[in-house]
């Protein structure tokens, strides 16, 4: 009833996905019990937790670390901490970006905690699945020299926008989408001068 009462006063039936869909209520109070069986299986919960510290930096730039794990508990009859991930999207990511995802909450926990999570649980909650992933202290130590890597890059850029690469300026969740447009419209000016003013007469 909470539910239903909050999804009315925010008039969320009137909002679209990412992919222009309609919210369907029963869809999302589905996915709700579902995070509620799921909470009800753990116990020592500890939920939204932000792990933040310093990674690298210069006299120019510091560069530090962040992230916010959903929930950290241990599953009933389980002797280990687990990490578990809620998520709303109608497929089973199988791709790496969401194994990197899980790979960052345990190095972030390991990082603070000096523990390592016997599992990471991905829950797509509309779906009732269950995707594990399980880490070795070995991935964490070559994740964190991967990321000094980018750090490192990082670092070398400076703060000289036009030296860093653009990337997916198109990737679904950039939030800075408009900004790295305007940039990519500035690049293209420094180079092609002349094909800007032809396009803008």
């Amino acid at each position: 009833m909470r539910f239903a009462e909050k999804w009315d006063r925010c008039n969320l039936g009137s909002h679209r996905d990412v992919k222009g869909n309609v919210l369907d209520k029963q869809e999302y109070l589905k996915a709700l019990l579902e995070g509620l069986r799921i909470v009800e299986e753990h116990e020592e919960h500890l939920c939204e937790e932000m792990i933040s510290f310093p990674f690298a930096e210069n006299p120019e730039m510091k560069i530090g670390i962040k992230g916010i794990i959903d929930l950290q508990a241990k599953r009933k009859g389980s002797a280990g901490p687990r990490v578990v991930d809620y998520k709303t999207s109608n497929s089973v990511n199988t791709g790496k970006d969401f194994k990197r995802q899980a790979l960052f909450y345990n190095y972030l926990i390991h990082k603070k905690k000096d523990i390592l999570p016997e599992k990471t649980s991905f829950y797509y909650l509309k779906l009732g699945v269950e995707k594990v992933y399980e880490f070795s202290h070995e991935d964490l130590q070559r994740f964190e020299a991967e990321l000094g890597e980018v750090a490192d890059r990082v670092l070398s850029y400076g703060k000289s926008i036009g030296k860093y690469p653009a990337g997916d300026v198109h990737d679904l969740f950039n939030s800075r989408k408009l900004a790295c447009l305007r940039e990519l419209h500035r690049r293209n000016f420094l180079v092609n001068p002349g094909e800007f003013v032809q396009a803008t007469l």
